[in-house]
């Protein structure tokens, strides 16, 4: 494959990584790049950082607006790319020398409008990294729509970093600006507008754990909140299409459980998001109790 890839870097207050993420697009051996760098209002020295890599290689095109966000700034990405796919990189995270070779290979062979590749973890605490596949275990197949949206309770399929994406399938849609968790409120949009998508079980990309990331912090109620939505944006997205939603409701459920001991851990048991969380797990226990009187597994 000889297409364009747009490559689009979100980046926000992370000059002690960007470099690093930075060198690992540029040692691709995938050479036919669009490198986006939408640098969303830093104040720390990634705008330097930022222009410096432009000026050393002209595919890199640095994109500047004031902070929106991670969601605005992957719409940004998506407003100006120009490839016939697209990939996304958080700015903190690096990937492999044959990432995009490896995604595109299989765009390819298998006639593909998606392909979902595999990771692994830097533990930035401990140093350690948690490799998901090692060599022996590499594999490729094309899950039926049923089983991949099933798969949307595990964290590899609900990002949509490390993923190879055709560029059309972005049309018409784009990350919810303001909304944390924005990957989840797309990801089944992507996977049902696709016609053929496969997943590539190889280490390719890899995700850095670090400490004061959204991810590993004390979520605020507004983060909760979208949490929550996003997993009923899910929902709704599979059972519109006429597809299973029992994987997806579980998953919610756990979150509802999760959050609820949260807040009941801060002693907000009389706030607006825990009686919402009490009136969600209701409706789940009342969808279940009818599927069993309908006598459904």
């Amino acid at each position: 494959m000889d297409e364009l890839v747009s490559i689009i870097i979100p980046v926000f207050n992370v000059e002690n990584y960007l470099a690093q993420c930075l060198d690992s697009v540029l040692a691709q051996t995938y050479q036919h790049l669009e490198i986006i760098v939408v640098n969303d209002g830093s104040y720390d020295g990634s705008g330097r950082i930022c222009r410096e890599y432009a000026m050393q290689d002209s595919r890199i095109k640095v994109h500047n607006q004031p902070n929106q966000g991670l969601a605005a700034a992957r719409n940004a990405g998506l407003n100006v790319a120009t490839g016939e796919y697209v990939t996304f990189i958080d700015a903190d995270d690096f990937i492999v020398p044959d990432y995009v070779s490896h995604l595109a290979a299989q765009i390819q062979r298998q006639r593909a409008e998606i392909v979902i590749g595999g990771q692994y973890v830097l533990d930035e605490a401990s140093g350690n990294f948690l490799i998901y596949y090692n060599e022996q275990n590499y594999q490729v197949y094309l899950p039926t729509k049923a089983t991949l949206l099933a798969k949307l309770t595990e964290s590899r399929f609900i990002t949509v970093w490390g993923e190879l994406f055709h560029r059309s399938l972005f049309d018409h849609l784009r990350f919810p600006d303001g909304r944390y968790h924005e990957d989840a409120f797309v990801i089944a949009k992507l996977y049902l507008k696709a016609k053929r998508i496969v997943v590539l079980d190889e280490s390719l990309y890899c995700y850095r754990k670090r400490a004061g990331s959204i991810s590993t912090h004390l979520r605020p109620l507004n983060q909760i909140q979208d949490d929550l939505d996003a997993g009923n944006q899910m929902i709704v997205d599979v059972m519109l299409h006429q597809y299973d939603p029992q994987p997806i409701i579980e998953r919610q459920a756990g979150l509802l459980r999760y959050y609820r001991w949260d807040l009941e851990q801060r002693g907000m048991e009389t706030s607006s998001l825990y009686q919402r969380i009490l009136s969600e797990q209701q409706s789940i226990e009342d969808y279940r109790s009818g599927k069993a009187e309908r006598g459904e597994n």
